[in-house]
């Protein structure tokens, strides 16, 4: 039997992991927080989750620079500082959004931090699995031609 190479399985299952990385130590600790102090919606307006924003946003941009770099396209420096000025932008909004909400809380600010921490995913997925990707797919398969 053939099997072929995926690269796209690997670029999804490589930005998961990195995802988890960044992500998981702030949801296990918003879960505990939430689950110690019986607020029911604290999990999903905990300010806590404008921190993994910021992770995300400057985490993202480097490993898109790193896999970019890795799969032997180049970029030019002024694409480069523009990616890691919209995560810059995008973690100050985060931060200045969660220290605002520690004061007081309301509707409009827990929508902002929503929409960061969905922006910033959804973009880490795509410029982290894409240029994953772009550095696979130019590997040869080590199966190719098994059986």
């Amino acid at each position: 039997m053939i099997t072929r190479y995926r690269p796209a399985t690997d670029a999804v299952a490589f930005s998961l992991m990195e995802y988890a990385s960044l992500v998981l130590p702030i949801a296990s600790y918003v879960l505990l927080e939430a689950i110690n102090g019986k607020v029911e919606w604290f999990f999903f307006t905990s300010p806590e989750w404008g921190i993994a924003t910021v992770f995300l946003a400057i985490h993202g941009p480097q490993l898109f620079e790193e896999e970019m770099r890795g799969s032997g396209i180049r970029l030019s420096a002024m694409r480069l500082r523009l990616i890691r000025n919209i995560g810059l932008v995008l973690a100050g909004a985060a931060l200045l959004n969660s220290s605002l909400s520690f004061n007081q809380e309301n509707s409009t600010k827990i929508g902002l931090r929503i929409a960061m921490f969905v922006l910033s995913t959804v973009t880490f997925f795509v410029c982290v699995g894409a240029a994953h990707y772009h550095h696979l797919a130019g590997r040869p398969s080590s199966t190719a031609g098994s059986t």
